[in-house]
């Protein structure tokens, strides 16, 4: 059964529980006797009528929503149609708001990303000056680590936690690939300026980016000392730990 042939029906149900009540016994009626044919007579008009009257109502209930419906719709296309004259007709006006909005926001980007590579507390810059034109070698990795570790419980000590040793450990690495990151995102703004030819209007630093090159270099030769020295202190607890359960 369709759901409007229930509301139907249950229309029709409750009328016919209000006429009872109007109508037949179920009110409080003192003229009873010879009047209750006519009054019986009178509902059984009143009820022929109920169906003819809930059908047509439903019928205009009906249209109405559809004459409802396909005015929403007619407005819709109306608005959609709007819509779309404007965008032609102010195309270029979009296409040079869309462009100056790009264009900002890599400039910003750009000019972000280089106030951050410059910052004199990164970690590449810490490892040049430990480092130096000497390089790494075998024979420097303990005095290189011991002076790295030593840096970064300084940097990153925290006077609430004067004994936590592994934070700052976290904080360096997470420090330490966020470098890296920026460093690999700038060099892709540097080909993606040569591929557009657009240097000069981002106020691209070309001489930035050839020294990235050495920066990211030795970030990554920073972060491999880093793990492998963790690798060796990881051990190295874990010997510790094996002699003193063995005792």
């Amino acid at each position: 059964m369709l759901p409007y042939e229930k509301i139907k029906n249950l229309s029709i149900c409750l009328l016919i529980m209000a006429a009872g009540t109007i109508y037949g016994d179920w009110g409080p009626n003192t003229n009873r006797g010879n009047n209750n044919n006519i009054n019986n007579n009178n509902v059984l008009v009143n009820f022929s009528i109920i169906p003819e009257f809930m059908e047509a109502a439903y019928h205009r209930f009906h249209d109405q929503t559809k004459n409802f419906t396909n005015n929403l719709q007619a407005s819709f296309s109306l608005l959609t149609q709007i819509s779309t004259d404007l965008a032609l007709l102010h195309k270029w006006k979009l296409l040079f708001l869309a462009a100056a909005g790009s264009y900002g926001y890599i400039v910003r980007y750009n000019t972000t990303l280089k106030n951050y590579l410059l910052d004199t507390s990164r970690w590449y810059l810490w490892t040049i000056q430990n480092i130096g034109q000497a390089g790494f070698t075998e024979e420097n990795f303990n005095r290189i680590s011991q002076e790295l570790i030593r840096e970064i419980q300084g940097r990153y000590f925290d006077q609430q936690t004067p004994e936590d040793f592994v934070t700052p450990l976290i904080r360096f690495l997470k420090e330490i690939n966020l470098e890296i990151y920026y460093l690999q995102q700038y060099q892709r703004i540097n080909r993606f300026a040569e591929k557009t030819g657009v240097h000069t209007y981002i106020f691209f630093d070309t001489e930035i980016n050839e020294r990235t090159k050495l920066w990211l270099h030795y970030a990554e030769l920073l972060k491999s000392i880093f793990l492998r020295w963790m690798a060796d202190f990881k051990m190295q607890q874990q010997i510790h730990r094996t002699f003193i359960a063995s005792l």
